[in-house]
């Protein structure tokens, strides 16, 4: 039985220390298995977190944000604007690759796409990635057949990601953009191997 948690600024439960440490615990994680740099003071903020949990252990994540504009990403031509409204910072299911973790990404996507705005319904044609890997470019082209992926990424790898200056003491001020979203090599899902996270959350919570 496979059971999706809910987690957004509007609902109290995604601001309690348990599951704020919870989340930081699998985005950590997810990072290093996508070959990123996680940021150990990563809060959830203003954006929306999925989790997919079977057997109390978590077997996907995604990570989102409102939008408006992503690009299209073409070999050879420059980055075309593109409407788009959801945009998805983080996209991982246990196993990399197959039937079993693309079905883990489909209900984590259609999930999204039904709960991030209210009243509205967001279609596929209007997800964006950021840092796609390998395996969610290949789930995406099934997820949405003929459909373009969308990044906000330029055409210089600059993070496109909107999000509130951090302050750390001696730094200044850092932006979210940069905590844990820079390449520290391979993007691939599969290509550090690594026991499912434990999130610590085991029960639905009440919002």
């Amino acid at each position: 039985f496979l059971s999706v948690y809910f987690f957004s600024p509007l609902f109290d439960c995604a601001r309690s220390p348990m599951h704020q440490r919870s989340l930081r615990a699998l985005k950590a994680e997810v990072d290093a298995q996508q070959g990123l740099v996680a940021d150990p003071g990563w809060r959830l903020g203003d954006r929306t977190a999925l989790v997919a949990v079977r057997d109390r252990q978590a077997v996907g994540f995604l990570l989102a944000e409102q939008i408006s504009e992503a690009f299209l990403i073409a070999d050879g031509a420059a980055p075309e604007p593109r409407r788009a409204v959801c945009g998805v910072l983080r996209l991982w299911a246990h196993g990399g690759s197959g039937r079993e973790p693309d079905a883990v990404r489909t209900l984590l996507a259609d999930t999204i796409r039904e709960s991030l705005v209210y009243g509205y319904h967001v279609p596929p044609a209007e997800l964006a990635f950021l840092l796609p890997t390998q395996e969610t470019l290949a789930w995406q082209r099934d997820y949405h057949p003929g459909g373009p992926c969308l990044q906000y990424l330029t055409a210089l790898g600059q993070l496109l990601e909107a999000s509130e200056p951090q302050h750390r003491p001696g730094g200044g001020a850092k932006s979210e953009s940069s905590d844990g979203d820079s390449p520290a090599g391979a993007s691939s899902e599969a290509s550090v191997p690594s026991p499912v996270p434990q999130t610590g959350i085991d029960r639905k919570e009440p919002c």
